[in-house]
């Protein structure tokens, strides 16, 4: 499941600035990068890793990371 986010601040498309971005600690970047794995947009398709990257957002309080985990 994609979780919806304000996409003018944030490209779904994997990128290494979006990852630098959430190893920062931004739960946007988080759910984005759940988003590309998801979906294989960017990078390669990977539900384990879209799951890891919905987690991650959900332990820092991100109440969107919810839907992704819920599949």
């Amino acid at each position: 499941m994609l979780i919806f986010i304000d996409l003018y601040k944030i490209n779904l498309t994997f990128s290494k600035e979006l990852e630098k971005k959430a190893k920062n600690g931004d739960s946007e970047a988080m759910i984005a990068i759940g988003n590309a794995y998801a979906t294989g947009n960017g990078i390669g398709k990977d539900a384990k890793k879209a799951k890891e990257w919905y987690e991650k957002a959900k332990k820092n309080k991100n109440a969107a990371a919810y839907e992704g985990l819920a599949d």
